[in-house]
């Protein structure tokens, strides 16, 4: 088994994927210690973009075409989970993004006047603080400009303006490689430094945000004060919830997403006495009678939207840590069911053997790609689909979203039977 190219150690105090996290929220390094540290890196989907980050490096650093190593796959040397890359996944995903950063790249070239260089998935320290550092998965130069790239491979859609991930990597590397950025004035605060996000799940696969030096300088200064506090103030410093929770293990504990789940389950013990008629009338704890059921719901739905990601969050890392070898009192690890039954011997062997049996039609198929993977290939060739050949099946049913989420509005079917029965009545 090969040495993996991207490295596998992550920083406990700060690092790219935590830096906005220490800034949004000071307290979460506290918290962080107090709970236990997952066996490995999360589940499939993490699993997936590692794998896929591997396949990206190896192409880059070796200038060779990554349909030579499909299928890869790739193992943790640490845990020893295996997750590989197929043709298909690599159409859907790894393609559209490589396409994406070829197109980038060569567009600047040209718009400079000078070739590129790379540093690949190499480890950068944040200047000023001792073990903050993290990996950046591509920092590149063009004539006198810098550029963060970097793969992101989940579907939900990451913004590359003011993603304070990406700056910790140009602010590191730029600190890290000073000697490697030959033509790049540090002097200058208008020195172009630009972000850029791949990402297959977006339209265009790609995100861009261009800034400057200056920018940099003021976000060092703002992570810089965010780790004093951390240091100096421990679990009473600042304490603030948003984007940066996501992926935090420290929601176990928090008492910001704890309290929603207590405030939600104190909403729904006040519903649950107010329908009740044997609540006593004099009961200081009785609510109203709910006659405003719209806002009742919208309240209920609001405390869900916090509780879910908690939940999930809970059963997540307690799955680990019990795959870790921690007991968890009333609590056991049980065997998945076992995924349908698979050829044993390699596919030169398999053929063999369904040569002498089979024709070559029948067990030789190709499948064709999903539209929107072809749509992503077309795309970067100017060709477009023909409607003819796109079809948009019926919807199953309806969902309740927030109405500035609603991409197809329905009427509620109450509304449609009643109107249904007025035009009846009328004829």
């Amino acid at each position: 088994m090969t040495e993996p190219i991207v490295p596998l150690e992550h920083s406990d105090f700060v690092g790219g994927s935590t830096a906005a996290r220490r800034i949004g929220c000071p307290r979460s390094y506290a918290l962080e210690q107090i709970v236990p540290k997952p066996v490995d890196d999360g589940g499939i989907y993490a699993r997936e973009g590692t794998a896929l980050h591997e396949v990206m490096a190896k192409t880059l650093q070796d200038d060779i075409e990554p349909t030579s190593l499909l299928p890869f796959t790739y193992t943790d040397p640490r845990v020893g989970w295996s997750f590989t890359v197929s043709h298909a996944l690599w159409l859907e995903k790894g393609e559209p993004a490589l396409t994406a950063f070829d197109s980038f790249i060569a567009k600047q070239e040209q718009r400079l006047k000078a070739d590129a260089r790379f540093l690949i998935e190499k480890r950068v320290s944040f200047p000023g603080i001792k073990n903050a550092f993290g990996t950046a998965d591509i920092i590149a130069q063009i004539g006198s400009e810098v550029f963060v790239l970097d793969w992101k491979f989940g579907n939900g859609i990451v913004p590359a303006e003011e993603n304070k991930q990406l700056m910790f990597y140009a602010s590191g590397a730029l600190n890290s490689f000073a000697d490697w950025f030959e033509d790049i004035d540090y002097g200058d605060d208008t020195t172009p430094v630009t972000m850029v996000i791949l990402q297959p799940a977006r339209e265009d696969s790609i995100d861009i945000w261009p800034t400057d030096l200056g920018r940099l300088l003021a976000y060092e200064t703002e992570l810089l004060e965010a780790l004093r506090e951390i240091e100096e103030h421990g679990d009473k410093a600042r304490i603030h919830d948003g984007p940066w929770c996501r992926f935090a293990r420290c929601k176990l504990i928090c008492p910001l997403h704890i309290g929603a789940a207590r405030k939600l389950a104190e909403r729904f013990d006040d519903l649950k006495r107010a329908l009740d008629p044997t609540t006593p009338a004099d009961d200081e704890h009785a609510p109203a009678t709910p006659n405003d059921w719209g806002h009742r719901y919208a309240d209920l739905l609001e405390l869900a939207e916090l509780v879910e990601p908690f939940i999930k969050e809970i059963k997540e890392t307690a799955h680990q840590a019990a795959e870790g070898g921690l007991d968890i009192p009333g609590f056991g690890l049980d065997s998945k069911r076992a995924g349908g039954r698979t050829w044993a011997l390699d596919e030169s062997q398999t053929k063999r053997f369904l040569q002498r049996h089979m024709k070559a039609g029948e067990y030789m198929r190709k499948e064709v790609i999903t539209l929107p993977a072809a749509e992503k290939l077309l795309k970067a060739k100017g060709i477009e689909i023909p409607a003819k050949h796109v079809e948009r099946p019926q919807s199953s049913g309806t969902k309740l979203v927030r109405r500035d989420k609603i991409k197809e509005p329905v009427e509620p079917v109450s509304n449609r039977i009643g109107e249904l029965a007025e035009k009846l009545m009328n004829r």
